[in-house]
């Protein structure tokens, strides 16, 4: 026997369908998306009773007496109860969309239309048999019927109060005014007169689908179930939702099948917290809830820390709530899989529950402006899959919210597909974005306080307490290391711009500022660059060594002003990032990170000549720049020029010389101002990685002057460029300040070919 395989469902339609003005439930989901409608409630109340009169040969007390009857029709009610196990169940009711606004100007997100999309995306995937003889029908291609019932009040007033259900119940007999006032009161909850039949029904086709799945009546199972649940308080509606479907369902099957469902997990991937169903749960032990959700430092609805990862039960329950909180929108499968992987089901694993019941909204689907997120149904289905290898295979799927029709169709096909065993596509990335790779990290560090499957636990969460940087702290040591060596103290820097990092980034010899030849040097902390330093001392050069942080003490800071090296005042800061990551896509935060150094570079440059060089008497100095620290020397030398034109003559003739490690960083230009593109091109020696993008295009076009000596390095990374081309770059210099390199030193060669060095 299939669903809806009965002449009464084509009516109840047909009831439906005609009391919607303007538009036909049935008509395609592209033609449904952002159309008006206008219910008429009581045409379809007034069909519904006498429909139930005909069906069971009795009266029904009508809804407008406020009473509606435990037998209260339903389109797969006489289907008798299925009972085979290697089936996936689905229930779906009609009647559940009679909840509606009662003002018909207000089209409100939580739309009838959802279950019918949905339902409708199932039949024309051919996963519902509507044929003749569906009763007789064994296949396995079809979703067996699983009829929704009115929860009855002992089962919702296990989770919830009696003065709520009276007050829902209430709702019935209130005046369209009533009714008006209540909806603009609440939170995020309107209201009609069928908002209680249609919450009950959602709750109860809850626990019919939970019970089915339990008897082994289907082997999983999925309810098309409105109004959603999640939101629901203990004692108030709120967030679309009325009664707590899952957590009734959780409930009434926990005590129907005590020996055999006593641990439940709740898996919600609903793009919002589900604030009802963790504070239902937060102190039983044999409940575990699982949230994935956008919540924005907790301004995201629903509003508030409660969806935080540092809120992990109480008592009994302490350890059994998972949060895994996004700080913001747009996250993906990447973020979804790896939370998955990484937290999602170890943890379950361990946990080992009876029952999976997934609060599955697809609000954070593609094309979801409420969610704004980009999870693909693809993702959905293999979050499915992976929930599948839990409690033996008993999952039930209930939709909480999801607000496109197109989206919510596609991804509840995908989760149905693949309960019914098809597997899902291939395609899905599990590499995370960088905010998706550290929310997962914390939410980790925080559960192996309770989960022996994350590993060692972990005693301190980095947060937003103010510490010393490990790169600050390495350099520190480096500093007191080249003071003892070659007795390197550090360049005061006075920071109103400039980030703290760089208070012992900028060190010189002691003869820096009594003897004319320093070399200006930017390097990475590796300890290439220490044989240059060697170098440099050997030879009795004064050394200004300057390390451009790639962590910038500050950025941590939300809205950290570059311009100013501070956080703005009035804004809390965020944890800081250590790690880069390499993520299939750019992010706003990685593109900002990277500008924030290239920044710093630049400033720490100009503040170093105006500060130190210009007023020393030095006339041969030489710049060396390496990776990200390039652009802070063309910055050097393109600044110049701002207030005088002869500053940068003058820049150009007491420096003799500029070396770039470029490496595969992209390669920028000098200004064309006077001369200066003919001097940084005759006095600069830039290595390039073997395989830059500029030598693919070298035979056809050359770039001109102004990008300077180009010359193309034997390697392709810049510690090796330090390593490999140490003899050439020395002996440049050298050439450079016209002196000679010492008895016994290797000679000068170009590690490129001619047609690789630019002229």
């Amino acid at each position: 026997m299939s669903l809806a395989n009965v002449d009464t469902d084509v009516i109840m339609e047909d009831v439906i369908n005609n009391a919607i003005l303007g538009e036909q439930l049935a008509a395609s989901t592209e033609t449904m998306r952002g159309q008006r409608y206008i219910v008429d409630m009581e045409r379809i109340a007034r069909a519904s009773a006498t429909l139930q009169g005909h069906v069971q040969g009795e009266p029904m007390v009508g809804v407008d007496d406020g009473v509606i009857s435990k037998t209260e029709f339903s389109p797969v009610s006489l289907l008798g109860e299925l009972q085979d196990p290697t089936r996936t169940g689905l229930c779906y009711d009609p009647r559940m969309r009679m909840h509606a606004t009662v003002d018909t100007n207000d089209i409100h997100p939580e739309d009838p239309r959802r279950i019918a999309v949905i339902y409708d995306a199932l039949v024309q995937a051919g996963l519902v048999n509507k044929s003749e003889h569906a009763d007789s029908d064994e296949s396995t291609d079809f979703l067996y019927a699983i009829a929704a019932r009115m929860a009855e009040r002992d089962e919702i007033t296990l989770n919830h109060t009696d003065e709520l259900y009276d007050f829902i119940k209430s709702t019935m007999s209130m005046h369209v005014s009533e009714l008006l006032t209540l909806s603009l009161e609440s939170d995020s909850v309107y209201f009609s007169k069928y908002s209680f039949m249609c919450a009950s029904l959602s709750c109860g086709g809850a626990i019919e689908t939970c019970m089915a799945v339990m008897r082994g009546k289907v082997k999983n199972a999925i309810a098309v179930i409105r109004p959603p649940g999640h939101h629901a308080e203990r004692a108030h509606p709120q967030g679309f939702c009325f009664f707590n479907n899952a957590c009734v369902a959780t409930q009434v099957v926990q005590r129907a099948f005590p020996d055999t469902c006593q641990k439940v997990l709740i898996m919600d991937w609903d793009v919002h917290h589900g604030n009802g169903t963790q504070n239902t749960f937060y102190r039983d032990p044999n409940v575990l809830y699982v949230s994935i959700h956008v919540h924005k430092d907790g301004k995201f609805y629903p509003q508030g820390g409660a969806g935080g990862y540092d809120r992990c039960g109480a008592e009994a329950g302490l350890g059994k709530n998972v949060n895994i909180p996004w700080p913001t929108h747009n996250m993906g499968d990447g973020d979804y899989i790896y939370a998955f992987q990484h937290v999602v089901m170890p943890i379950t694993y361990e946990f080992s529950p009876d029952l999976v019941i997934i609060s599955a909204g697809f609000d954070a689907a593609e094309g979801d402006e409420i969610g704004m997120c980009n999870v693909t149904p693809t993702c959905y289905a293999h979050m499915t899959h992976m929930l599948m290898s839990l409690a033996g295979g008993k999952v039930v799927a209930l939709l909480e919210g999801g607000y496109n029709l197109d989206s919510i169709a596609k991804s509840a096909l995908a989760v149905t597909r693949t309960l019914m065993g098809e597997p899902p596509e291939r395609g899905v990335t599990s590499v995370p974005s960088r905010i998706g790779f550290e929310t997962t990290q914390t939410v980790i560090r925080q559960q192996a306080r309770y989960w022996n499957s994350l590993g060692e636990k972990q005693t301190q969460i980095r947060g937003n307490a103010k510490a010393e940087r490990m790169h600050d702290v390495i350099r520190a040591y480096q500093s007191e290391m080249l003071y003892t060596k070659f007795k390197m103290t550090k360049l005061h820097i006075f920071r109103d711009r400039i980030s703290r990092s760089y208070e012992n980034q900028v060190l010189a010899t002691p003869d820096m500022i009594g003897f004319p030849d320093p070399i200006t040097k930017k390097l990475e902390l590796h300890e290439s660059w220490l044989m240059y330093i060697k170098w440099a001392v050997q030879k009795g050069y004064a050394v200004i060594d300057v390390n451009i942080p790639q962590f910038l003490t500050g950025l941590e800071d939300e809205d950290y002003d570059s311009s100013k090296g501070k956080a703005r005042s009035g804004h809390r800061s965020r944890s800081p990032r250590s790690l880069e990551l390499n993520q299939p896509r750019d992010t706003a935060d990685s593109r900002k990170r990277t500008t924030e150094v290239i920044k710093g570079s630049e400033e720490v440059c100009v503040y170093l000549w105006d500060n130190y060089l210009e007023v020393s008497d030095a006339v041969n100095i030489i710049l060396i720049g390496v990776g990200q620290a390039y652009y802070g020397l063309l910055h050097l030398l393109n600044s110049r020029d701002y207030a005088d034109i002869r500053a940068t003559i003058e820049c150009s003739e007491r420096v003799k010389g500029v070396v770039q490690f470029i490496g595969d960083s992209p390669i920028r230009p000098v200004r064309a101002i006077t001369d200066v593109p003919l001097w940084y091109f005759s006095n600069s020696y830039n290595l390039v990685a073997y395989n830059h993008g500029v030598w693919d295009s070298y035979s056809i076009k050359k770039p001109k002057t102004k990008f300077g000596r180009l010359i193309r390095a034997s390697s392709t990374f810049v510690n090796e460029m330090l390593r490999d081309h140490k003899n050439e770059v020395t002996h440049w210099i050298s050439s450079q300040l016209g002196d000679s390199e010492p008895s016994g030193s290797t000679e000068y060669t170009d590690s490129s070919s001619s047609k690789d060095a630019l002229s």
